[in-house]
């Protein structure tokens, strides 16, 4: 039986675990050569190499560099870097703290303020701002990563 919270909910660490372990498939060296335990081919190393250049899904590749880009070199880095790496933020400092819940939070409270942003026609905002939601995201993984 799951251990649940007083709110009927499972823990979020005990949530995230799929997502960790999905996460963890993904090949991320460019050198990689066995994935899953799998040796793979020529083909599937070069796709391997560079995950972004996969037929059929370059909107999304372009998404998800743009919330890259505005951590590592936007308002993320302006406002909260701090000339730190990425694991030594805020980002990732004060979810250690209080745990990845915090995270989960951050998820909601930014998806929430884009929605109403975008139904205001403040397009432009509400974009930056569901890029928030995907580097949230990401430092949950990274913290489910760090502490399972």
């Amino acid at each position: 039986m799951t251990e649940q919270n007083t709110d009927g909910l499972r823990p979020a660490a005990e949530t995230m675990k799929p997502i960790v372990e999905a996460a963890r498939q993904v090949p991320v060296h460019k050198h990689t050569e066995i994935q899953n335990g799998v040796k793979v081919s020529g083909e599937e190393k070069r796709a391997g190499a560079e995950p972004f250049r996969q037929e059929g899904f370059h909107d999304l590749a372009r998404i998800l560099s743009g919330a890259f880009d505005q951590s590592a070199r936007g308002k993320g880095r302006e406002r909260h870097a701090n000339s730190k790496p990425f694991k030594n933020q805020p980002i990732m400092e004060i979810a250690r703290m209080t745990g990845i819940d915090a995270h989960a939070y951050q998820v909601m409270k930014k998806a929430q303020e884009a929605a109403s942003m975008f139904k205001r026609g403040d397009f432009d905002a509400s974009m930056a701002e569901f890029r928030g939601v995907i580097i949230y995201a990401a430092a949950a993984i990274l913290l489910a990563e760090e502490q399972s």
